[in-house]
């Protein structure tokens, strides 16, 4: 009997053991270091950046944890079928977004194998659904080079659990009653109409937003592609002409309308009246009805629209188009306008889809394309466009259609752009959890679950900004030096990533990442007028892109003028490329300062964004001390007293940022009832790098810097009497009330050292002092105000315990305060330039011939002035008493 039992307990622990080794490899996460030098080496990328057919590999579709491992795999690697054979950068980047219609896509395909010029074609097609038919088809393509990429949330990957459809979800009719007794999921969260999500509805957006950015951010052929991306969908059908009149449109926008953001190379309207239309355009404000069809997108659009993530992501409505319509006027402020082909070269085959899924019907879908072209054909390949009319531009408000409401897809949607997926999404007493490995490539495992939270709110904070450094329009047109198209296409990148650059420093909508890629764009270029191609160059020399030790010989081509933020109007000019490349580096430094100030005055700023403004401010502080460190010494005429470049200034920037950063931590401290010693240390080390910052600047001139140190002096002031407030705590909790209480009478008026009495009287100072930089009422400020009342409750409860228990004697002279914070410090986040572009070569860098450029000497156009940087009008924030600047 003991024998039988031994061997049943036996049998049960080798079955629990085989079920958990089963569950442990269907679940496991392929992670794959971007560090590691094998993943890179498996990637087999050519001298143009594409990647060989003989690195693409078998998509295995199998199981859903074989499949989830190709997809990943496949967007790791990005195999460009026909690169070998189609060699050199694309004309033309056509996406698509396929799903599960293979007929409607071969007619696709049909229609592009007959378009003009193809071969100059690049065709990315992006997958939520997985099969070998569909691969197959795709993989047939031989007339251009073909990259197919995969979203990594289709719910074919993940069936049973979110962003799939989890059977513990609340069905879609149920009400917020009947669901919250029931305890689904989702209960909390229905939609604008009390609908619940389903997940075959939300794909569509999560999906467009995905393609969006991966195309845009992650693909490595598109690096360096500077036109735009064309979107369509697998039951489009493309004319022979499209190519054609996608470059007449190109044209046509640069010489008529500079101000047209998006392209519409297709219409709703078939080939109706298309011979008359075939060379007509007209221009308008973007509608979702109109223009989501053959939709070009350029690089420029991609980073305003992914300012707009969060509005994006949060608008309650599952169609990608209409929530686009709803973002154009309103978080992007000036309403998208579009250039419109009103001889439609992009057709609609499509007869079922999302809410039509049966009677597909792609027989009859083939004959009338075969209809229409022979409609079409006397009107196509027209010699030039005429504008036809000019709508207005105008937001037109819809209303939502719902389906959008699951707070797990906004936070999902949010982080598409982040490299790594872990946050929290404030939902009330609810917090979303979300985990997972790195979005842009998808791996298999994906867990979101609900937690209890209370909302954390940090302080408001005010911050002074000296205004933004102001810059000549510079062309980058060597007239006649570059001699090759590789050449001129460096020259021509430089102006337009310039250009974009300039515009996101007074764009309202811009964001760390944003500004990040677009000054990374800049100066990956830039750097090749200054720096050497293949070896790290040490900050002191500048070599040549030829190998060797000679000054570079592009660095002292072109000239180059900035204003600083001190001097008013007035610019400073020189001929190299370095003080470009520092000035430049000097005013994204100034951007995430103002970028920290708008966000930190907020009203109620959560803890998600106070992470934001302490980073920022660091980040700000990082490139100041690269900069002074590294970059400047490198200046061959050195900067003038009292302007920008100067060591005191560019101390006092740093310096600032630091203690401003600080400020951050000790809202946060005081917020989460940290221990009273640790803020009072916080307090007295910001309130003497406030100080120092203050004595850096007392040898400049008053009127540049005097509403600068007002405020240095205010916030050294305003630390201080924090410092002497909790240190007061401090005593009190030791027992040493009357010690206590001499600490915050320090810190209510003024004796020997500074006190809140005093800073009330700097608020006013400042307020009337002129000068550059912010207006504002600091003694208004909320974060004044309630200084001003912990000092006298804090005081007012000394007094009444030593009342009534100590009876200690107050001392004469306040107590030493020789705190030292051992955490919370701020430090400055290194600062590092981007690679150089790939686009900087030694055989692109022999091309540019100096000897050539003083025959165009006569020709060099009249300079441009420096008009001042017109930043946005930011209203002041509701109970902070200050304008940001």
């Amino acid at each position: 009997m003991r024998f039988r039992l031994l061997r049943r307990n036996l049998l049960l622990l080798l079955g629990v053991i085989f079920v958990l080794v089963t569950l442990l490899f269907s679940t496991r996460v392929l992670v794959i270091s971007e560090d590691d030098p094998r993943a890179d080496s498996s990637r087999n990328v050519d001298s143009n950046g594409n990647q060989g057919t003989n690195s693409c590999e078998v998509f295995h579709f199998g199981s859903v944890s074989e499949l989830t491992q190709s997809v990943y795999s496949a967007n790791y690697k990005q195999c460009v079928h026909n690169a070998d054979r189609f060699p050199g950068e694309p004309q033309l980047v056509l996406v698509v977004q396929v799903h599960n219609r293979p007929e409607y896509l071969r007619l696709l395909i049909r229609s592009l194998e007959t378009a003009a010029e193809v071969h100059s074609f690049l065709l990315i097609f992006s997958h939520d659904y997985f099969s070998q038919e569909i691969n197959t088809i795709v993989q047939g393509i031989t007339f251009c080079k073909v990259l197919q990429i995969y979203f990594p949330f289709s719910t074919q990957l993940y069936p049973k659990e979110f962003p799939g459809q989890d059977p513990r979800d609340c069905p879609r009719d149920m009400s917020k009653d009947m669901a919250r007794k029931t305890g689904c999921l989702n209960a909390d969260h229905p939609d604008s109409y009390g609908h619940y999500r389903e997940a075959f509805v939300t794909q569509t957006k999560h999906h467009w937003w995905w393609k969006l950015h991966f195309v845009w951010e992650r693909v490595q052929v598109m690096q360096g592609y500077s036109g735009f991306a064309v979107f369509l969908e697998e039951d489009n059908y493309i004319l022979p002409d499209f190519f054609h009149v996608y470059k007449l449109m190109i044209e046509f926008r640069k010489t008529s309308c500079l101000d047209c953001d998006l392209l519409a190379l297709g219409n709703h309207n078939g080939v109706i009246d298309f011979t008359s239309m075939s060379d007509k355009v007209l221009t308008s404000g973007w509608m979702s009805t109109k223009h989501n069809i053959g939709m070009g997108i350029s690089r420029e659009v991609y980073y305003k629209l992914m300012g707009c993530s969060k509005d994006y992501c949060t608008y309650d409505d599952y169609n990608w188009d209409w929530t686009l319509q709803h973002l154009s006027g309103t978080c992007i402020s000036k309403p998208l306008k579009v250039l419109v082909a009103q001889g439609s070269r992009v057709l609609h085959t499509g007869d079922c889809g999302l809410h039509q899924k049966d009677n597909c019907r792609p027989e009859q879908a083939s004959q009338k394309v075969r209809e229409s072209l022979q409609k079409a054909k006397e009107g196509l390949f027209p010699p030039r466009l005429v504008l036809s009319r000019a709508e207005p531009v105008e937001h037109k408000p819809h209303m939502k259609n719902g389906g959008w409401g699951d707070v797990r897809d906004h936070a999902l949607c949010n982080n598409y752009s982040k490299r790594q997926l872990d946050v929290n999404v404030d939902v009330g007493r609810d917090v979303c959890h979300v985990t997972r490995a790195p979005v842009f490539i998808g791996p298999p495992l994906f867990r979101v679950y609900f937690r209890k939270s209370a909302p954390v709110h940090i302080m408001a904070h005010w911050f002074h900004r000296n205004p933004l450094k102001a810059t000549a329009p510079v062309s980058f047109n060597f007239y006649g030096v570059a001699g090759s198209p590789a050449a001129n296409k460096i020259c021509n990148d430089l102006r337009t990533t310039r250009a974009r650059l300039l515009e996101m420093f007074t764009d309202s909508t811009c964001t760390p990442e944003i500004m990040k890629n677009a000054s990374d764009a800049y100066f990956s270029l830039l750097q090749g007028k200054c720096t050497h191609v293949g070896h790290k160059v040490r900050a002191r020399f500048i070599s040549s892109l030829d190998g060797s030790t000679q000054e570079n010989k592009m660095r002292f081509i072109q000239n180059f003028k900035w204003t600083d933020t001190l001097q008013g109007n007035i610019p400073s000019a020189q001929q190299d490329a370095v003080f470009e490349m520092v000035s430049m580096a000097f005013n994204v430094a100034v951007w995430y300062t103002k970028f920290a100030s708008r966000l930190a005055g907020k009203e109620n700023i959560t803890e998600p964004e106070a992470k934001d403004v302490h980073k920022s401010l660091k980040v700000a502080a990082g490139i100041f001390k690269t900069l002074k460190e590294v970059h400047v010494p490198r200046l061959i005429t050195p900067a003038e007293k009292g302007r920008d470049l100067e060591p005191r200034v560019m101390d006092a920037y740093i310096i600032q940022c630091q203690a401003e950063a600080q400020e951050v931590t000790i809202a946060r401290a005081i917020e989460l009832k940290h221990n009273a010693s640790l803020i009072a240390a916080l307090a007295f080390e910001t309130a003497n790098f406030y100080q120092k910052a203050d004595h850096t600047l007392n040898t400049l001139e008053p009127e540049c810097s005097s509403k600068w140190r007002k405020y240095l002096q205010l916030k050294q002031y305003f630390y201080m009497a924090y410092a002497f407030c909790y240190h007061g705590q401090t005593l009190l909790a030791s027992d040493k009330c009357g010690e206590s209480i001499r600490s915050l009478q320090e810190a209510e008026k003024c004796t020997r050292f500074f006190s809140y009495s005093r800073a009330e009287a700097l608020c006013k100072e400042y307020r009337q002092t002129k000068g550059p930089g912010t207006t504002a009422k600091p003694s208004e400020q909320l974060f004044f105000l309630k200084l001003g009342a912990l000092i006298k409750t804090t005081l007012e409860k000394c007094q009444r315990e030593n009342g009534f228990i100590y009876f200690h004697k107050v001392p004469a002279e306040p107590p030493q305060l020789e705190l030292k914070a051992s955490y919370g410090l701020a430090e400055p986040v290194p600062f590092e330039l981007p690679p150089l572009s790939e686009q900087c070569t030694p055989e692109v860098y022999a091309t540019f011939d100096l000897t050539k450029g003083a025959k165009n000497d006569k020709a060099k156009p009249k300079e441009e002035e420096v008009k001042p940087v017109k930043e946005p009008d930011l209203k002041p924030q509701k109970d902070t008493g200050c304008v940001l600047s």
